[in-house]
């Protein structure tokens, strides 16, 4: 019979764990281009991993709590990995307790490193950066998986905020403080980047509904299921 493992993930902020991230996720990512985007061994070097994906100009700002490096078990543990509800919260969680910034959630299967999702936590949303999974693993539609999970996490971060903010306005009403507490902005976006529709692995950004695709030529947002048929080829757009 088939057997399952859990998936567990790990989330580790930058810059202060660009080391630790540029240690244990390189081979990962030069399988990922190589094998799955045709990148010659050559041209995956470790320094042009670290421009890529671990250098950041996002300042981390708005945690409640440093990281530190032998929190893993409790981060582990906050991250959860008995259903994706719990999951995702426990993640959501992890980025919340941490504050806006730059982030590389490692996602293992037992204890295999199967894929990566590098983000940007902002005020507004979630801003998917990259994501690279094992080519072996092919099968489970690993770069999915992480979209969904991304997804579900920002759903829950403005979950949270609303509930600090109802927290606010019910300590500010029963205070005799003239000047309330500012209200937390909730996180309600997520983004996927560049869309190409010429690009047959971008396509599968347009499958989540509802989305919507900005416009390089207008900057207008329209519905995606709208205007994919009528992209023209080699058009950009950011999802």
């Amino acid at each position: 019979p088939p057997t399952t493992r859990p998936l567990r993930i790990v989330t580790l902020p930058l810059p202060e764990a660009a080391d630790r991230v540029a240690r244990e996720e390189f081979a990962l990512f030069r399988a990922y281009q190589t094998r799955h985007h045709g990148e010659g061994p050559e041209q995956v070097t470790r320094e042009g991993f670290v421009r890529f994906l671990v250098d950041t100009p996002l300042a981390r700002s708005g945690g409640v709590e440093e990281w530190r490096e032998d929190g893993e078990e409790d981060e582990d543990k906050n991250n959860g990995d008995s259903d994706d509800g719990d999951a995702a919260r426990g993640g959501a969680r992890e980025l919340r307790r941490l504050g806006t910034g730059t982030y590389h959630q490692q996602y293992y299967l037992g204890d295999r490193l199967a894929a990566v999702g590098v983000v940007d936590v902002l005020p507004q949303g979630l801003s998917s950066v990259y994501c690279f999974w094992d080519p072996g693993l092919k099968g489970l539609a690993l770069g999915r998986v992480v979209a969904l999970r991304e997804i579900a996490a920002v759903a829950a971060l403005a979950e949270m905020a609303e509930e600090e903010n109802k927290k606010m306005i019910s300590s500010s009403s029963s205070s005799s403080s003239l000047s309330p507490a500012p209200l937390v902005t909730i996180p309600r976006h997520y983004f996927m980047g560049y869309y190409i529709h010429s690009c047959p692995k971008m396509r599968y950004k347009a499958e989540f509904e509802p989305s919507e695709l900005r416009c390089n030529s207008t900057g207008r947002w329209v519905p995606a299921s709208a205007s994919s048929a009528s992209v023209p080829a080699g058009a950009r757009a950011a999802a």
